[in-house]
């Protein structure tokens, strides 16, 4: 019986997760959010990735508008590679897109009542994973900002509560590993909260063994991420991307804008004027008002009122970084514009705090009647106060792979810094003569590899219109050539160049072009892994070998045969 109604109430917390994601599908097509057109233009990157055999994806050849773009290994990877298993499987990526955002929705609500579960009863456990899938900024990311990251990202933070609750170093490093490669704000806010409760946890006895055991499975998780994560620390410096482009200082949300603010379809700005929500959640200042009065009132000292207390804290401290006259000192001094580009992310952690402050609050109530009237009270606020964020606002009118051509990120800024704007560059040919004539036939053109064999009618100099990045080689006729970026187009001094711009009516710098001698000449331009690459990869499955070792441990425990004397 107890199987049966674990089931069922699965089955419930499913419904919930449905309801909330119903809005996607009511239409077909791509929905006009913020970050739809970028991850389109990555997740068809990646299908021509991995369909040219690359795994890693590295290089996103027909970004920019044809010239290529190092985004891809720029930013979080793991739900792109999600979305290429539904694609594998037959969905188109409209289908695909949709389909990571509603099962990571889902499943997160799965992943907290499991979490939860653990420690409370069925009723509990079902108000807190509720409360988790209903909240106005997980609708605003899936509907309004289409934050692919976050979305994805939502699920891990059950897990990695689950690793601490049940001292299950493999459920921590998963939860880690899997929130590293989704978001890396998210990494950064978690990363302070569940310190903090680890700390506080261990009642600041043994600190060193407490941050040893936070630790190891932390570290291991940024190991497995380790592919991702140092390409990104390495190589964004050679891009105009920088988190203060989004002048953070300036994009702090007003205290009542977080109390309530109008849903919207538009976007962020700096003069308040935003048109998109950025409202906690009636039930979300609710729960906060109710566990300070449950502190309040309970002053006696025990479990329950001081993880209570201790959310109470992080809730006020998130609130605090994200109004301007009290935060922005403390960005400043601490550099967290480099981490936190919109102060309104900190959203991100609300549906958590209330998911676990939920249950806690319930326990403390002495009858069932009162639990029961607690949970549809909280549940049905969060149902009736989120009716109305649970749309499309339209979708685009253009098939998808019309997309694909794009800068994928929000307005060229992952263009490398040898260029000089970060506008896209939309030529007509593959490779073309700027100097001399003849003709060019294109041998191979893949993801990461281009061939090319030129027939020139004296010596030219040819150029191959894909942006230049660290991490291009060039071999003319079979032999490497270096690639000049610090010479003029008229050198003559390397074989190679990458091009200043000449062009008035377009941006042509930033591109590979070669001198070659009159005659038939090969040239090949092939993306390679950069040892940091290399490093990463194999850090990575240094990572995974360690923790597959540590589950094959935890389920292996050889025993020691103990030889029994006889009493005679």
């Amino acid at each position: 019986m107890g199987r049966k109604r674990e089931i069922w109430v699965v089955l419930g917390v499913m419904l919930v997760g449905i309801w909330g994601i119903a809005g996607l599908w009511k239409v077909a097509g791509l929905p006009t959010s913020h970050d739809s057109i970028a991850h389109m233009a990555r997740m068809y990157a990646y299908a021509e990735g991995l369909k040219d055999g690359i795994f890693p994806v590295l290089w996103a050849r027909r970004m920019f508008w044809g010239i290529g773009s190092p985004v891809l290994m720029l930013n979080y990877q793991m739900p792109y590679y999600f979305a290429m298993v539904w694609h594998g499987i037959g969905l188109n990526f409209d289908d695909s897109f949709k389909t990571v955002l509603s099962l990571s929705h889902i499943l997160s609500g799965i992943l907290m009542y499991w979490t939860l579960r653990s420690r409370y009863k069925t009723l509990p456990s079902l108000l807190g994973a509720i409360l988790y899938l209903l909240s106005p900024y997980r609708f605003l990311n899936i509907y309004v900002r289409a934050a692919m990251g976050e979305v994805v990202a939502a699920m891990f933070p059950p897990i990695i509560l689950a690793g601490l609750w049940r001292r299950s170093f493999t459920l921590q490093t998963i939860g880690w590993a899997g929130l590293f490669l989704s978001h890396p704000v998210g990494s950064a806010l978690y990363s302070g909260i569940f310190l903090g409760y680890t700390v506080l946890a261990s009642g600041l006895r043994d600190i060193g063994n407490t941050l040893k055991k936070f630790f190891l499975p932390y570290l291991l998780a940024l190991m497995i991420a380790a592919f991702n994560i140092l390409p990104t620390l390495a190589l964004t410096k050679y891009t105009y991307y920088s988190p203060a482009n989004s002048n953070t200082l300036r994009n702090f949300p007003t205290l009542r804008q977080l109390v309530y603010s109008p849903w919207g379809y538009g976007f962020s700005t700096e003069d308040n004027q935003d048109q998109m929500s950025f409202q906690v959640g009636i039930i979300q200042w609710l729960l906060a008002g109710m566990t300070l009065g449950i502190i309040v009132w309970k002053r006696k000292e025990n479990k329950e009122t001081w993880e209570l207390k201790y959310y109470t804290f992080v809730f006020v401290v998130a609130i605090s970084l994200m109004l301007q006259k009290i935060a922005t000192p403390v960005y400043i001094h601490l550099g967290m514009g480099k981490i936190i580009d919109y102060p309104w992310r900190i959203l991100m952690i609300f549906s958590f705090i209330a998911a676990v402050c939920a249950p806690q609050i319930m326990k403390l109530m002495k009858t069932k009647a009162m639990q029961i009237g607690l949970a549809v009270l909280l549940i049905s606020g969060a149902i009736y106060t989120n009716r109305n964020h649970i749309r499309i606002n339209l979708v685009w009118p253009w098939p998808s792979d019309s997309f694909q051509h794009g800068t994928g990120d929000a307005y060229g800024e992952y263009a490398a810094r040898s260029r000089e704007t970060h506008e896209g560059s939309e030529f007509y040919d593959l490779a073309e003569f700027t100097a001399g004539e003849g003709k060019i036939q294109v041998v191979k053109d893949i993801s990461n590899e281009t061939i090319i064999v030129i027939e020139a009618n004296q010596t030219s100099i040819v150029r191959l219109n894909m942006m230049y990045f660290p991490g291009w080689k060039v071999r003319i006729n079979g032999e490497n050539v270096g690639v000049d970026v610090t010479k003029s187009p008229t050198s003559t001094s390397s074989q190679c160049f990458v091009t200043r711009r000449v062009a008035k009516h377009i941006d042509d710098s930033g591109l590979i072009a070669c001198h070659v001698k009159e005659g038939t000449t090969e040239i090949e331009a092939k993306y390679e892994a950069l040892p940091v690459q290399r490093s990463g990869n194999l850090i990575t499955l240094s990572g995974i070998g360690i923790l597959l070792w540590q589950i094959f441990r935890s389920f292996y425990r050889p025993t020691t045969n103990v030889k029994r004397l006889s009493k005679t």
